[in-house]
């Protein structure tokens, strides 16, 4: 329970960093008198410096621990929230933007694996279904946040930005004081202090000519980061397109972008602006427990699948709208669309991703999901530092019609390579099971899963 209770800490900390800044954004503007360029510049740099911590964060997570990584991205969360408050230039929110978004990455990438180590496999599918529950709670948090201090224009972006303190000093606590390191990372540094700390080699046939292999810190490097056989390299394939899928699909560009959506695009007046995003943001946190529940009794492959048509239709229901802006319906059928579209994402997409990379690779190779996690991130840079740009350039019609085309050819290629995997152990060497991995067919895989469920409800 402890570790869950941090896992919705971590999960709401996220939420409420990268969801707040859609109603900050409506008061900074003006009163900072920032260009499209500059708002542009201070939401895209979170989202790149999580693509930097999220690597960062496997790497420390794999050197120093889980429980001591997550850690220290509580404490830059902390520090973060009380400087933006306080801060009186550009520079210094521009600063603790980044700060921001290097832990909110080191939080993506850690977060996920502590608790599919710390918990069963039974409950693995759920804990970190209610992690991404949480995410969505942090970002529902962020909208009603946005939408009390939503009169205040002086100084209610500040306590919007510096709320996030109360949280993280939870965390803080948590991590400090309740919560342990993970078991099988610890069981990992004591079969290597037990061999010594070396790399093994391994004997050659006699027939077999000599290879010759990198020695020293390269030879750690390579055999640590850089996967060898097909099976784990199709894994990180799955795993980085599942991330990218989920954030070229356009997701935040709506949670960053819904207060702007309102005001600018459908004309209302900027506290209007504030309270209808928080109205859609409503949506994803709702159908976040929807997620949650489906999680645990269907396939993830189904999930998956599901989640992405009814975000592909979402998407087609808006670029209507925004094609036809002179209609008397279009600003309902906008908003209609807005929620439909986390409803469908929060249900399956949101979850899907981080669960699915903390379940494929095998446990020698499982930093690899921090690749994955940047791929995440790096997606996640170009939608938003484009979207108001392009949007400006292009209309929003054209802009959502690209968001369409990636969740579209995401179907398709989900629908081929996606393998079940609800029932494999995180404790898989990605020897033999593995292979079988890849190799069945998604129908029989489905099938399969759907007789599990049977015997289990018997």
């Amino acid at each position: 329970m402890d570790v869950t209770v941090a896992g919705g800490l971590c999960g709401a900390l996220f939420g409420y960093d990268t969801g707040i800044v859609s109603a900050a954004l409506v008061q900074m503007s003006p009163q900072l008198a920032l260009t499209d360029a500059q708002a542009e510049r201070y939401v895209a740099v979170a989202v790149l410096c999580a693509a930097v911590g999220a690597p960062l964060g496997s790497w420390l997570s794999s050197v120093g621990g889980r429980r001591k990584t997550l850690l220290l991205a509580a404490v830059m969360f902390w520090v973060t929230a009380i400087v933006t408050a306080l801060a009186s230039t550009w520079r210094t929110l521009f600063a603790m933007r980044m700060g921001i978004g290097l832990a909110v990455g080191i939080v993506a990438s850690v977060a996920p694996v502590y608790l599919a180590e710390c918990v069963s496999m039974q409950e693995r599918g759920p804990v970190i279904a209610s992690y991404n529950l949480y995410i969505n709670a942090g970002q529902l948090g962020a909208a009603l946040v946005g939408a009390a201090f939503a009169n205040n224009q002086q100084s209610g972006w500040r306590f919007m930005l510096g709320l996030a303190a109360v949280p993280s000093a939870l965390l803080v606590a948590q991590l400090v004081f309740v919560l342990p390191e993970s078991p099988l990372w610890l069981r990992a540094q004591a079969e290597k202090h037990a061999s010594g700390g070396a790399l093994v080699a391994v004997p050659e046939s006699e027939d077999s000519a000599p290879s010759l292999q990198p020695h020293g810190w390269w030879a750690q490097f390579v055999a640590k980061w850089v996967p060898r056989d097909s099976q784990t390299l199709s894994a990180l394939f799955l795993g980085c397109f599942l991330h990218f899928v989920q954030q070229g699909s356009g997701i935040n560009c709506v949670m960053y972008y819904t207060g702007t959506i309102m005001s600018r695009i459908l004309g209302f007046t900027a506290s209007t602006a504030i309270w209808l995003n928080a109205v859609v943001a409503s949506f994803n946190s709702s159908f976040a427990f929807v997620g949650v529940f489906v999680t645990r009794r269907h396939p993830r492959r189904t999930v998956t699948i599901c989640s992405l048509a009814g975000v592909a239709a979402s998407l087609l229901l808006l670029v209507y709208s925004f094609y036809y802006p002179a209609r008397a319906c279009s600003k309902l059928v906008s908003i209609v669309g807005l929620c439909a579209y986390l409803a469908c994402f929060a249900s399956g997409m949101g979850p899907m991703p981080w669960l699915i990379n903390s379940e494929i690779y095998p446990s020698g190779m499982r930093h690899l999901a921090g690749t994955a996690t940047s791929v995440n991130w790096m997606t996640n840079y170009v939608v938003a530092s484009t979207f108001l740009t392009s949007v400006q350039r292009f209309g929003p019609a054209p802009v959502f019609g690209a968001y369409f085309c990636v969740a579209v050819t995401g179907l398709a290629v989900l629908g081929f390579a996606l393998p079940e995997t609800k029932h494999f152990s995180v404790l898989h060497s990605g020897s033999q099971q593995q292979v079988e991995r890849w190799e069945i067919r998604s129908s029989e895989s489905d099938d399969e899963d759907h007789d599990h469920d049977e015997r289990n409800d018997e």
